[in-house]
């Protein structure tokens, strides 16, 4: 298979963004092009949210919400939400046995793979590592070399130490090793990549560099997601293009900030999300 279609799906603060990005970060460096698309819940903690990763040899010019090949779900709820999604073929990986999925609507053709995730990752002696097996599992399933993914996790976990790093490649073997053993469930990417280097960026970040670009000064914002990448990756290049970045009580004053402002002759902008 030429490209693929991933479907990442749980409770929010069960690594959902994490997973997304990592998996991106790998098929990048592995030459791939590369596209993500996140849907949340206006919620702190809690609520499902779902991210998508498309990966393939050709230019991906948008996300498909429909036709997934692979979904990981950190949830039993999350299955019968995207049931219906998944392509002729395709294969859900979930955290349980397999009474989990018990009274759940199943869709011909799309296998289910239970995977003690939580499980594998306290016996590895790093509970919080159960999405990294996850993402192992979805390598099983794709026969896939993880070699990339590994090198994201030394670049993510490096500062903290070279044991955290090995916990953390011992628990993408550890996913690898379950699912192939215990599934014959199988969905191989096989697409090479040509190992040339490319951006790999959000629309926050590529927000915030058009900012700088067009020789912003002044930044008022309240942080909310989606919006607070925008705040955070300017406060990040301030000092080196001469930007000031105030962090608000709220949107109101954020608001009020930018437009006063731009009244003095500074060029000047806010940054909010749907709820602000």
């Amino acid at each position: 298979m030429e490209s693929v279609n991933i479907l990442i799906a749980g409770e929010a603060g069960t690594g959902i963004d994490s997973m997304t990005k990592s998996l991106a970060r790998a098929f990048t460096r592995e030459g791939l092009r590369v596209l993500t698309n996140s849907e949340y819940e206006n919620r702190i903690r809690g609520g499902h949210n779902f991210g998508m990763v498309r990966a393939g040899t050709e230019e991906i010019t948008g996300p498909l919400d429909k036709n997934f090949h692979l979904m990981i779900a950190m949830d039993a709820k999350s299955v019968p939400v995207h049931m219906e999604d998944m392509a002729e073929g395709g294969v859900i990986v979930f955290d349980g046995e397999p009474s989990t999925l018990d009274g759940i609507q199943k869709k011909d053709g799309v296998s289910l793979v239970p995977v003690p995730m939580k499980k594998l990752a306290k016996d590895l002696g790093l509970a919080l590592a159960a999405n990294v097996v996850a993402v192992g599992a979805l390598y099983g399933l794709m026969e896939r070399d993880p070699k990339e993914m590994k090198s994201v996790l030394e670049t993510i976990f490096g500062k903290k130490g070279k044991e955290i790093v090995a916990l953390n490649c011992r628990a993408i073997d550890a996913g690898i090793d379950y699912v192939t053993s215990a599934s014959k469930a199988r969905v191989p990417f096989t697409a090479k990549g040509d190992k040339k280097k490319r951006f790999l960026l959000n629309g926050n970040e590529a927000i915030a560099l058009g900012c700088i670009k067009g020789g912003l000064k002044f930044l008022a914002a309240y942080p909310m997601t989606p919006s607070s990448s925008i705040m955070t990756t300017l406060a990040k290049e301030s000092r080196k293009y001469d930007i000031v970045v105030s962090h608000v009580e709220d949107e109101i004053s954020a608001v009020c900030m930018a437009i006063g402002a731009g009244y003095g002759g500074i060029r000047a902008a806010t940054s909010t999300a749907g709820g602000g």
